[in-house]
């Protein structure tokens, strides 16, 4: 909806260079992802307990990437959406706010998703290279 809303304040404001199109293709697409990754998660925990592990890990490996790239993907739009309201006229300012603050509650919401799913995954090298993605969105 941020990127949707971007979108629309560009268009109804005339400001060239505001192309949120592919971040709403990307984030609506992503809303299918997180489901198919969520589900994945599910089936794993299915599988008999003795041969699970391994499953598991895995599915847990692409529940906490699609968050881990919304909350990228979120923060970019969020950053696009603080130039465009510096150029916006006043007549969309609440359409550009509710995009920003929806696009942080995206972020956070994704954020909150993936230290979850971190918390279950034994893979050191992955947790960390998760987390450091993690802390470069929120240095921001």
């Amino acid at each position: 909806m941020a990127a949707a809303l971007g979108e629309m304040v560009a268009a109804v404001a005339k400001l060239p260079g505001y192309d949120f199109t592919a971040a709403r293709l990307f984030l609506t697409e992503s809303v299918l992802r997180d489901a198919a990754s969520y589900e994945a998660v599910v089936l794993a925990y299915r599988r008999p307990k003795p041969e699970r592990a391994p499953f598991v890990e895995e599915a847990l490996h692409q529940a906490t990437l699609v968050p881990l790239e919304i909350a990228e993907r979120s923060a970019e739009v969020g950053t696009r959406l603080e130039a465009l309201a510096r150029e916006a006229p006043s007549k969309v300012s609440s359409d550009v706010d509710t995009a920003r603050v929806l696009a942080e509650a995206a972020v956070k919401g994704a954020l909150a998703n993936v230290r979850l799913n971190l918390a279950s995954i034994k893979d050191k090298a992955f947790r960390q290279s998760v987390e450091k993605r993690a802390a470069a969105i929120e240095s921001k």
